[in-house]
């Protein structure tokens, strides 16, 4: 049931509200890419993507090291 802000989903009962959680989390791949707009920094982030939408992203850090002699670029 929506609240009445139409905000959020409320599901009553066991483990039967556990399907909306499930399904907010799930995904049909996961792809490479920056933040093009406004970012200098070209950052690496992993696209979570459902039904050819982005449905949320986390940002990657396994950049290649610069060497012993210069602290890691992580942005």
């Amino acid at each position: 049931k929506p609240s009445d802000d139409g905000r959020s989903v409320h599901r009553v009962g066991g483990r039967e509200g556990d399907v909306f959680y499930r399904d907010r989390w799930s995904h049909d791949k996961v792809v490479r890419s920056t933040h093009g707009v406004n970012c200098t920094g070209s950052c690496s982030w992993k696209i979570y993507v459902k039904d050819g939408i982005i449905t949320w992203e986390t940002q990657e850090t396994d950049y290649p090291s610069v060497g012993p002699d210069r602290p890691e670029y992580e942005p």
